[in-house]
C-alpha cells in the first residue's frame, strides 16, 4: 500500500515542477539574469526528473517491494528537493555558497536510481 503514497508524492512533485517552469518562463524572465534563469531552468528540470523517478518507483512498488526500491523512493524524492531547492535558494538569496549543497542532492539522486536498479535485478 506504500505505493499509493509514493505515487502521490511523485504527482505532487510534478505539479510543483510544472508550476516552477511556468513561473520561470513568465514571471522571472525579466527579473533574473540569463545565468540565473539557466540555473532556475536546471532546478525545474531536475525537479521534474525527480518527480518522474518517484512515480516510476511508486508504480514499481505495486509489483515489487523490497528495501532497495523503498529506499529509492526516499532518495530520489529527497535528492530532487535538495538539488533543486539549493539552486533556488542560491538564485533568490544571492548566497552562492548554497551551490555547495547541490551535489548532495545530486548524489542522492544517483544513489536512488542505483537502488532502484539493484532492487529490480535482485527481485
Amino acid at each position: 500500500m506504500a505505493w499509493i503514497y509514493v505515487l502521490a508524492l511523485g504527482a505532487l512533485m510534478a505539479s510543483i515542477g510544472i508550476a516552477m517552469g511556468a513561473f520561470g518562463a513568465h514571471a522571472l524572465k525579466e527579473k533574473l539574469t540569463i545565468a540565473d534563469l539557466t540555473i532556475f531552468d536546471t532546478a525545474a528540470r531536475y525537479f521534474m526528473y525527480s518527480a518522474f523517478g518517484v512515480c516510476i518507483v511508486g508504480l514499481t512498488l505495486i509489483k515489487i517491494e523490497n528495501k532497495f526500491i523503498k529506499f529509492a523512493a526516499g532518495a530520489i524524492g529527497l535528492g530532487g528537493m535538495i538539488f533543486s531547492g539549493s539552486l533556488l535558494i542560491l538564485i533568490f538569496t544571492g548566497i552562492r555558497s548554497w551551490g555547495a549543497v547541490t551535489p548532495v542532492g545530486g548524489l542522492l539522486l544517483i544513489i536512488g536510481w542505483l537502488c532502484l536498479a539493484i532492487g529490480l535485478v535482485s527481485h
